[in-house]
């Protein structure tokens, strides 16, 4: 190989390698640990299954150090513990690796959904002793103390710690499949786009595939019956007041249906954002409207709701195809 081929190597390697890196510390900041995988997805995608072990290998071992050494700063280190803490993002560098591999007898929406099915099944026990158990429970408030008392703040921390775990476990319960859902496919969604727009920095790298514009998201319509289906189940459990396995299913399988919707919604709204009687002005500010709208829990609300509602009305009401609407 010439200087010039192994200087190419180096760099695809450093490449690779800071990708990790960026992905470990992603997932170490809590804050932005959502988009850990958007690296990741950004080497298979640019650069290959080889680039994506590599960065998938140097993130986890950045996360198990991170993890073990802010363990040990707060006291409360325990070998199981650690691998309990580093077996989540493992899991979900290894789905992420698996939607990515050539298998063209399985579409890789229906690879995604089965990702989301398998790490479901794998999280559903340790989701429903976690509501119960209230020796994790004291456990994980005695953590959450330790961080409010390292941060330096005059606050209850007794008080706020066992407010924050139980919010944080109704959440969790409640729509652990929806995070996985969107964790994998809006990771390997945005990596891709970021892989696309970057690929030309470095060189001799492999074609990256299309990625499909949100502007085109629709769901097929053989999904209406099961999605109102679900809704209808969880309506059901709440009315007959469902506890336990019952509720957290319901609750996980319609959530999920609504974010296929939800999605459909966006793409709606990209859609008639992007059309030419649009102001630009407008086209940028309604995306950070609805950003922010999240900010605050009533207009979170009319988001999550509207989103869903916009996506499925579609069936009957062909926004993308109004007669008399600018082209």
């Amino acid at each position: 190989m010439d200087e010039q081929g192994r200087l190419a190597k180096k760099r695809i390697l450093l490449a690779d390698v800071s990708a990790g890196l960026l992905s470990g510390f992603l997932y170490l900041s809590y804050i932005l640990s959502f988009a850990f995988l958007v690296p990741v997805q950004q080497s298979i995608a640019g650069r290959g299954a080889r680039a994506g072990l590599v960065s998938s290998v140097v993130a986890f071992v950045v996360i198990a150090a991170g993890t073990g050494v802010r363990m040990v700063q707060l006291r409360f280190f325990d070998f199981i513990s650690l691998l309990s803490g580093c077996l989540p993002p493992l899991l979900l560098l290894a789905a992420l690796y698996w939607i990515n591999a050539e298998t063209p007898k399985l579409p890789r929406i229906a690879r995604v959904l089965l990702a989301v099915l398998v790490l479901s099944l794998i999280a559903l026990p340790f989701v429903l002793r976690m509501e119960k158990d209230r020796a994790f429970i004291s456990q994980l408030s005695a953590y959450v103390e330790e961080t409010i008392d390292s941060s330096g703040l005059a606050l209850d921390k007794t008080g706020l710690a066992a407010e924050l775990v139980r919010r944080a476990i109704n959440i969790i319960s409640s729509g652990f499949s929806v995070f996985i859902l969107w964790m994998l496919a809006g990771s390997w969604w945005l990596g891709s786009l970021l892989a696309s727009k970057t690929r030309a920095a470095l060189a001799d790298l492999r074609p990256v595939r299309k990625v499909p514009r949100l502007a085109a998201v629709k769901v097929p319509h053989k999904a209406l019956w099961p999605s109102l289906s679900l809704w209808s189940f969880l309506f059901l459990a709440l009315v007959l007041k469902a506890q336990g396995l019952w509720l957290l299913l319901a609750w996980n399988l319609a959530l999920c249906a609504a974010s296929i919707y939800g999605l459909q919604g966006m793409g709606v709204l990209s859609f008639l954002l992007h059309k030419p009687a649009v102001p630009a002005l407008l086209r940028r500010l309604l995306p950070l409207a609805l950003i922010a709208a999240f900010f605050n829990q009533a207009t979170s609300a009319v988001v999550l709701i509207g989103l869903p509602v916009l996506g499925i009305t579609e069936v009957w009401i062909p926004y993308r195809n109004l007669k008399g609407a600018s082209t």
